[in-house]
């Protein structure tokens, strides 16, 4: 179901239907948007939906088709815990008069895995955690297959640590622009237009082309050799 948010930019501020928010700090830039903080207008309002603190990923709309895509994606993949929720989506206009895509987002104050691979400084995670946040990989990877999506950039960086009930963080698979929907066939289809990270490519995508479900596999099986390790697998 889609849900419609209504935004606040430049300090103006209109809440005649949906929910009402404003954008924060900046969070950090990627090769689709850049990524803020966003904050309820009211967060003590009836919209429980919504977190009072949310992450909001942004782009001109004449450059946000990867977060429209990406949205259609996070539409099918609703309702599962290790992937990141996504709120709603909302068109604004900047200081500069450009018209804005958003998509709001559920905030990961963990940061990333990757900044907790890179806390580690080169020692790796403990056996323990690696075990857990695999296991939590796993299951949202099999989500998403099991919704005929292959992710095609699985890394650190897009493995979100959200804080659970029990004091720690919960591992959350996010960032679907470079997602695809695969056909359901025994034949292993050529690609002409892989995507992703080079350092968690699989050898088939790199060789032959081909970027199916095992393509994430292979791509988990790296993210585990970083958590232990604390570098990158064959550097």
């Amino acid at each position: 179901m889609k849900r419609k948010v209504m935004a606040e930019e430049e300090g103006s501020f209109n809440n005649n239907h949906g929910v009402a928010w404003w954008r924060g700090s900046l969070l950090g830039k990627g090769g689709f948007g850049s990524v803020y903080l966003a904050y309820l207008k009211k967060p003590k309002s009836r919209n429980a939906f919504y977190r009072p603190v949310m992450a909001v990923k942004s782009a001109e709309v004449s450059s946000s088709s990867s977060l429209q895509k990406e949205k259609e994606v996070f539409n099918n993949l609703h309702d599962c815990p290790y992937i990141l929720e996504c709120y709603g989506e909302e068109t604004t206009v900047s200081e500069n008069g450009q018209m804005v895509y958003n998509l709001l987002l559920e905030y990961a104050s963990g940061g990333t895995l990757a900044d907790l691979i890179r806390r580690s400084g080169g020692c790796g995670l403990p056996e323990l955690d690696v075990k857990r946040y695999t296991r939590y990989i796993l299951k949202g990877i099999d989500d998403i297959h099991s919704h005929d999506y292959v992710h095609r950039d699985l890394k650190p960086e897009n493995v979100l640590l959200v804080p659970s009930g029990s004091g720690d963080f919960l591992p959350k698979i996010g960032d679907f622009g470079l997602a695809k929907k695969v056909q359901k066939t025994k034949r292993r289809m050529f690609d002409s237009s892989i995507a992703g990270t080079i350092l968690y490519m699989a050898p088939e995508t790199l060789v032959d082309n081909i970027q199916e479900s095992a393509s994430d596999i292979w791509a988990l099986g790296c993210i585990v050799f970083e958590m232990f390790t604390g570098n990158h697998f064959g550097v």
